[in-house]
């Protein structure tokens, strides 16, 4: 089983914990980027499933799990790019490293390779947001219910986010597995990590971050070596727009896995980590 060492340094104006398996200058690297609303346990039963072929670094975002959002910034696509560029030069390796996202992350990883591809090996998209996931959000219809939750005191603004059975809801609707004891896993994985983020207002900006980019939007900037790994039942990232995706990606190609939906980090780690494998 791979351990962990749960490790702490300063990025900018925050201080970024981040969880580093043990080094071995032989092995590539992997660094693992979660979702929204997530932190580094949505990437541990991946990391396991690994094995010790790399070496694995798994930050909190800004904002999520244990590192603070940053007072007096906007949570937005821009800032998380610039943070996983200074946690990768923080690292100082020697090589460049390999990325691995889940959802949200796949968005900002991919504007970090738009950006920065040179700096980076090759990168796994897992659930990819292929194109705009949740237009209803930004619609001006919308504007004013997220105007006012956004503006909500941190208690208040919680207690409508981050409550059991939004968590239940979510946790619910996005798995697809029969299976009955790791359906109520991930519903209690969701209870206890799912609104740990450290600001509502935070947690509402990268929401909105998260809504208004896609991966598609920085697909045809991508020289890096892709994988897209996708559930075939992903309601979020749906079959159609992963196949529109690898078409503008210049240089990717795709694993499908069946009768998954958008939760392929906790339903399917064994047959994700068997993809990363064959592919870094």
């Amino acid at each position: 089983m791979t351990e962990f060492i749960k490790m702490h340094r300063k990025i900018g104006k925050v201080n970024a914990y981040y969880w580093e398996s043990d080094f071995d200058a032989c092995r590539p690297t992997l660094i693992m980027i979660h979702g929204f609303r997530g932190d580094h346990h949505g990437m541990l039963k991946i990391a396991e499933k690994l094995g010790r072929k790399y070496n694995l670094f798994i930050p909190d975002l800004p904002g999520f799990g244990e590192t603070q959002h940053i007072a007096g910034e906007k949570h937005n696509l821009e800032l998380y790019i610039e943070f996983l560029r200074s946690f990768i030069k923080s690292l100082k390796l020697e090589e460049k490293p390999n990325l691995l996202a889940h959802s949200f992350g796949t968005t900002i990883v991919s504007a970090y390779a738009a950006k920065y591809g040179g700096e980076a090996n090759k990168i796994v998209l897992l659930s990819p947001i292929a194109a705009r996931p949740l237009p209803l959000i930004l619609s001006p219809a919308a504007k004013p219910v997220f105007d006012l939750l956004r503006a909500m005191p941190d208690k208040l603004g919680r207690a409508f986010t981050a409550n059991k059975l939004t968590t239940d809801f979510m946790s619910r609707t996005l798995t697809k597995t029969n299976d009955r004891a790791l359906r109520r896993w991930i519903v209690a994985e969701h209870r206890r990590f799912f609104g740990g983020f450290t600001s509502h207002r935070a947690m509402m900006e990268a929401m909105q971050a998260s809504n208004k980019h896609h991966v598609a939007e920085f697909a045809h900037a991508i020289a890096n070596q892709t994988l897209i790994i996708a559930g075939n039942k992903d309601l979020i990232g749906k079959s159609k727009q992963q196949a529109k995706l690898v078409q503008v990606l210049p240089n990717s190609k795709v694993e499908v896995i069946k009768n998954v939906g958008h939760l392929t980090h906790y339903e399917t780690p064994g047959e994700v980590a068997t993809h990363v494998l064959k592919f870094i």
